[in-house]
């Protein structure tokens, strides 16, 4: 790193090694707090839960609302996956 300025040493040299090892758990990190908290402060893992439960009761219907939910859980991680991934890629470069 001979040349670089401190800034710039951290910028493209330190930064980049770092966020790639980091990378893969602070995904994992952001996707359990998104199970285990509010996300975006409307939606939650137990508001979802507590709808499919609730329409399975009225409906007599167990299967479709928890696939439902069970779908909304993966799209949520799988886009949080998603972005942690292509900055994963930005980084490694």
């Amino acid at each position: 790193a001979f040349g670089f300025s401190r800034s710039k040493l951290y910028q493209r040299i330190v930064f980049p090694q770092l966020f790639s090892a980091a990378a893969p758990m602070l995904g994992n990190q952001a996707i359990m707090v998104m199970k285990d908290s509010a996300l975006l402060m409307i939606i939650t893992v137990e508001d979802i839960t507590f709808a499919a439960n609730f329409v399975s009761a009225n409906q007599f219907s167990p299967f479709a609302p928890f696939v439902l939910a069970m779908t909304l859980y993966w799209l949520f991680s799988v886009s949080i996956d998603f972005a942690v991934s292509k900055l994963n890629k930005n980084f490694t470069k």
